[in-house]
C-alpha cells in the first residue's frame, strides 16, 4: 500500500482472507478485508466500490463486536481505514464521523500515527468542501505528528495532500514546495508509483 502497488496489495490481502476465513484466525481475515476494501475504493468502478464498502462494513462490525477496552488503539486504526474507504467512495459525511471517532480513540490510547492519518483524511474532506483554513490546519497538525514519528510514507502523503490544497487555492509556489518534499520522501523509500502519482497531480 505505501508503495502504491495497489494490485499486488489487493492480491496479498485476498490471500490472507482466503487462508484465515472460517478458522481460529478469522479476525485476521476481517482486518485484511478492511484493507482490501480500501484498495478497491481507489478504483473508478462504482460497482466494485459498493461491494468493497459492504465487505468493509461487515468486517468492521465483526471486529467491533469483539471489542474490549484495551483494544481502543487498534479500533481507532480500523475506524480510520473504514473512514478512508468511505471518503474514497464519495460518502464524506460518514467518513467525517469515522475520522472524528478515530481521532478521539487515538488520542485516548496515544496512537499518534492513527490520529495523524485521520487528520490527513479530514484535511482532504475539508479541501473538497473548500474549507481551506480547516484543510491546512488538519494537514499541518498531521505533518507535525508524522515528523515526530519519523513515518516517511505517511509524511510524504501529508505533504502531497498539502500540495494539492495549496495548488487548488492558486498558491503554486507553496504547492510545489510540498510536492517536492513528497517526492523526496517517496524516493527515499523507493516508491516510484507514488512519485508518479505526485508528478501527475502537479499543474504544468
Amino acid at each position: 500500500m505505501d508503495l502504491w502497488n495497489l494490485d499486488k496489495a489487493a492480491a496479498i490481502f485476498q490471500q490472507v482472507i482466503d487462508i484465515a476465513t472460517g478458522t481460529a484466525h478469522q479476525s485476521w481475515a476481517d482486518k485484511a478485508t478492511l484493507c482490501w476494501a480500501l484498495v478497491q475504493s481507489y478504483g473508478s468502478d462504482p460497482t466494485r466500490q459498493t461491494q468493497a464498502l459492504a465487505a468493509a462494513e461487515q468486517a468492521y462490525q465483526a471486529l467491533t463486536d469483539k471489542a474490549r477496552p484495551e483494544d481502543t488503539g487498534r479500533f481507532a486504526f480500523f475506524m480510520q481505514l473504514l473512514g478512508q474507504t468511505y471518503a474514497n467512495s464519495g460518502q464524506s459525511q460518514r467518513a467525517e464521523t469515522l475520522y472524528e471517532q478515530a481521532i478521539a480513540f487515538a488520542k485516548t490510547s496515544h496512537y499518534r500515527q492513527v490520529q495523524a492519518k485521520a487528520l490527513v483524511g479530514q484535511g482532504e474532506l475539508a479541501r473538497q468542501r473548500q474549507d481551506w483554513v480547516g484543510a491546512i490546519s488538519a494537514l499541518q497538525t498531521a505533518l507535525g505528528l508524522f515528523e515526530d514519528l519519523g513515518a516517511r510514507s505517511d509524511l510524504a502523503e501529508a505533504h502531497y495532500q498539502c500540495g494539492l490544497t495549496h495548488q487548488v487555492q492558486g498558491a503554486i509556489e507553496m504547492a510545489q514546495t510540498h510536492f517536492q518534499r513528497a517526492i523526496q520522501l517517496f524516493t527515499a523509500i523507493q516508491a516510484p508509483k507514488q512519485i508518479a502519482k505526485v508528478e501527475a497531480a502537479q499543474l504544468l
